[in-house]
């Protein structure tokens, strides 16, 4: 995957396929087991002490749930400056205010503590957090799909502000696809840990070559013209522990071939910056 400055490339698919294990890799919070991780031409598994702290402001994210990522014994005042303090950088009341104004906050909560908030209230004390030190790259792990709809819509604005005002990159994390193609410029789909299609959002809404795609497209609420014809995936995702051979989708495929069973598809390009791993794809060009 590659994510470009100021874009937002969201990552989609089923619980349990991985999207949340690239962010956190990105981002070392789990530490990967192979492969690279380069931010700026740097492979980020090599940094270490200050090079690594210096290279980890640059990188943030938004967790998906408020509630348990604030610690309930800090105020909000707090909570928002531990950033500069753990990296000891100079704030004063002014980089207080600017932080709370960003976030559409008034200045009267900086005394409370989270239980004294709103869900909406806490997601804005996590999006302060993450924008405090005017990171390049937001890891956005689910970060409205825990509140109310009218509250979600204010929310996924205040990320596109913020993205306006900072140029910063967005490694946008959901299962919703409605938010999705709201919010990105390109979409990974991804299936037991493997991407299967990339490109950008239009392409994948309206020309997704993958079944697996097809399927999650086609579980999306619509009505009249919208409503696509629901494709039903047989059987459950198989255990990360289990993988199947060939193709990993292969299992629930409704398309799937004999190849599908003993090969892994390679990734074809079918349009600029649209690219697929099929068989389905690479036989028929």
């Amino acid at each position: 995957m590659r994510l470009d400055k100021g874009e937002t490339l969201a990552i989609v698919g089923e619980s349990g396929c991985g999207k949340t294990v690239v962010g956190w890799s990105i981002l070392r919070l789990i530490e990967p087991t192979s492969g690279e991780i380069l931010f700026k031409g740097l492979n980020i598994m090599n940094l270490r002490g200050k090079r690594y702290g210096e290279l980890k402001r640059k990188m943030q994210i938004i967790f998906q749930n408020a509630d348990s990522s604030l610690d309930p014994r800090m105020s909000v005042r707090n909570l928002i400056t531990e950033p500069f303090r753990a990296n000891r950088i100079f704030f004063n009341g002014d980089t207080i205010r600017e932080l709370m104004e960003k976030v559409d906050l008034n200045e009267e909560l900086l005394e409370r503590y989270p239980h004294e908030l709103s869900g909406g209230q806490r997601q804005r004390i996590g999006v302060a957090r993450a924008i405090a030190l005017k990171p390049e790259l937001i890891v956005a792990d689910e970060p409205a799909s825990s509140l109310d709809f009218s509250v979600q819509a204010q929310i996924l604005y205040l990320l596109k502000k913020i993205q306006r005002d900072y140029g910063v990159s967005y490694l946008f994390i959901s299962h919703n696809l409605n938010i999705v193609r709201m919010m990105a410029d390109r979409i990974a789909v991804m299936n037991m840990g493997k991407i299967v299609e990339m490109g950008r959002t239009e392409d994948i809404f309206e020309r997704s070559a993958h079944p697996y795609t097809q399927a999650l497209l086609s579980a999306i609420p619509a009505i009249g013209s919208d409503r696509r014809k629901r494709i039903i995936l047989k059987g459950e995702m198989p255990s990360q522990s289990e993988i199947p051979k060939g193709c990993r989708f292969h299992t629930r495929c409704p398309l799937k071939k004999r190849i599908c069973e003993t090969t892994i598809p390679t990734t074809t390009e079918i349009s600029s910056g649209h690219c697929v791993s099929c068989h389905l794809v690479c036989d028929t060009g």
